[in-house]
């Protein structure tokens, strides 16, 4: 799998949400500075599962709703962009992060 996967990143209630734009997935981080190392282990997690259980990855995920779109277009690219991330099974996906105010 190599393919683009859209993020926005906003803060709510004292954590930082991190939600999954073309197929649907949230995650939480405490700070600021977890953020990428908590989107890499969340898509380690759910890669080796579908692995473990003949499953492509993201199947069955819907896209999030109109209102998260938004707020990725108003947001701020993430400070440093993301290189695809490695997997187990080779080359994984580019994460292209947003940051809402």
């Amino acid at each position: 799998m190599n393919e683009h996967i859209r993020v926005v990143v906003y803060e709510s209630e004292g954590w930082w949400v991190i939600h999954g734009l073309d197929r649907e997935f949230v995650t939480l981080a405490r700070r600021l500075e977890e953020v990428p190392g908590e989107i890499r282990r969340w898509l380690s997690v759910l890669f080796a599962a579908c692995g473990q259980l003949s499953v492509e990855p993201f199947h069955g995920y819907a896209p999030a709703p109109p209102k998260y779109w938004r707020m990725y277009e108003g947001a701020e690219p993430w400070a440093e962009p993301f290189s695809p991330i490695e997997l187990a099974e080779g080359l994984g996906p580019v994460i292209d992060t947003r940051l809402a105010a």
